[in-house]
């Protein structure tokens, strides 16, 4: 059974076990337009800013921000973020998800995987101390690329024709693990 509840975000697990998500689009105040990619806590749930080459989806409590995100052409093409901890405890790994945006017809109603970008599991990777920024290569590889070719988006709002980068989950040092309260893929503008 599937329903829609408008002006409401909603989350329905089907009997199969995927997990759908809807939610109301709501403009973005002027406040969130541009290249603000520190998350501020408010009573919103979950914000997404344009950050250039992302979409940028900020959980209230996410102890992780996203500073910046790129994609090198260049030779080897790679996916470059940096991710700043600003949490007071040392964060061992972490996770960062992509997905398409909730709006686009051809995602709307249908499971789809997401990338991940993670770090910390590597034999070279140390924990991020508080306050700290951590920059991730990763490779464009075949389960990044989609997400960044333009074909992809034809569907979308002209203000959703780009991947949504958002905080997964994080292990903490002491072994704590911190998982956004909504789907990567879901939430609310």
């Amino acid at each position: 059974m599937l329903s829609l509840i408008s002006n409401r975000s909603c989350l329905v697990v089907l009997s199969c076990g995927f997990l759908l998500s809807c939610s109301q689009t709501r403009p973005k105040p002027p406040e969130q337009i541009g290249a603000q990619t520190t998350p501020s806590p408010t009573s919103a749930t979950v914000t997404t800013t344009d950050a250039g080459t992302f979409l940028i989806r900020h959980f209230s409590d996410e102890p992780l921000a996203i500073v910046n995100g790129t994609i090198s052409t260049k030779n080897k093409r790679a996916v470059t973020l940096e991710v700043r901890n600003i949490s007071n405890v040392a964060v061992k790994v972490l996770d960062c998800g992509l997905s398409y945006d909730e709006r686009c017809a051809e995602y709307m109603y249908s499971f789809v995987p997401g990338a991940h970008i993670s770090y910390g599991n590597g034999p070279d990777d140390v924990p991020v101390a508080p306050n700290n920024t951590v920059t991730i290569v990763s490779p464009l590889d075949k389960t990044l690329a989609p997400y960044f070719d333009s074909k992809r988006y034809s569907s979308c709002p002209r203000d959703a024709r780009k991947p949504i980068l958002s905080v997964g989950n994080v292990e903490y040092i002491d072994g704590k693990i911190w998982r956004p309260k909504v789907s990567i893929a879901g939430g609310s503008r």
